[in-house]
């Protein structure tokens, strides 16, 4: 046990060689392994807790922090999150290092997952650096689904629930439908404009399309099969166009034929004297 530099701390605990060694007033300290905690020598450290060889042994200041795992801990004492009190540090490395595979912030009520502490910025609840993976369902949002309404949107195959709004810069869609160029295929058949006028008289929606009340019944639809959908009505709308200008044409033409006879007609009429 190494307590060198105690002289009015109490209740502190160490074990392992130069562990919590420059303590001198502090108290309630925990230090297990081979230099741990053994720089706290500022400012009366009050219940750090160090576990593992090398554990918080850079620090000099602070209350509350917890180190676990070897070297666990900032690197270096110029950081500003050096002398914080009450940060998480959980690593096992050869050397400290400033982005712990676990940090935290208990006054903040924050985590991170592979982070720079170097600037203490934990800006959010829970702040990952990398890639994370969900092998089930998330819910995002304070009480985004009561407990009922969540089984119910995992027994329909939802893994992500967001309670609010989505803001991305892009945002791409797995289809497992056909694209719609089939509506430029010669066999596809196109309903003529008359047919969509009885229907749409009948049922009050575009064929195709679901209906208002089949929408909130659901209480949702599917992103992808309804911009398909809305794809296929666009082409089908762009064909109709082609149509309706390929006669708008044809009539010039006869408009222009009929003038043409109409002219040939009154220069055959004698004029009035």
């Amino acid at each position: 046990m190494w307590l060198l530099a105690d002289t009015t701390g109490d209740f502190n605990i160490s074990i392992g060689r130069q562990a919590l060694l420059a303590n001198t007033s502090g108290w309630g300290n925990c230090a297990l392994g081979a230099h741990s905690l053994k720089s706290y020598n500022t400012s009366t450290p009050v219940l750090n807790i160090g576990l593992g060889m090398y554990a918080g042994n850079q620090p000099t200041a602070g209350n509350y922090n917890v180190f676990i795992g070897a070297h666990a801990g900032p690197a270096t004492n110029t950081n500003s999150a050096f002398s914080k009190s009450s940060m998480l540090y959980i690593n096992s490395a050869s050397a400290d290092n400033n982005s712990p595979l676990i940090g935290g912030d208990f006054s903040l009520r924050k985590v991170s997952v592979n982070k720079d502490l170097t600037a203490g910025n934990l800006y959010y609840t829970f702040d990952v650096n990398g890639t994370g993976r969900f092998s089930n369902s998330a819910i995002i949002g304070t009480d985004a689904y009561p407990n009922s309404n969540f089984a119910a949107a995992q027994a329909l195959g939802y893994n992500l629930l967001v309670k609010g709004k989505i803001l991305s810069e892009a945002f791409d869609v797995s289809l497992y439908s056909a694209w719609p160029d089939y509506v430029f295929e010669k066999d596809y058949e196109l309903r003529t404009l008359s047919n969509i006028e009885k229907y749409i008289n009948k049922h009050k929606h575009l064929p195709g399309i679901a209906s208002a009340a089949e929408v909130k019944k659901k209480n949702s639809f599917s992103l992808g099969d309804m911009t398909v959908t809305l794809l296929e009505k666009v082409e089908e709308l762009t064909l109709y166009a082609i149509d309706a200008d390929k006669k708008l044409s044809q009539s010039q033409d006869k408009i222009q034929e009929l003038e043409s006879r109409l002219l040939k007609l009154e220069q055959m009429i004698p004029a009035k004297k």
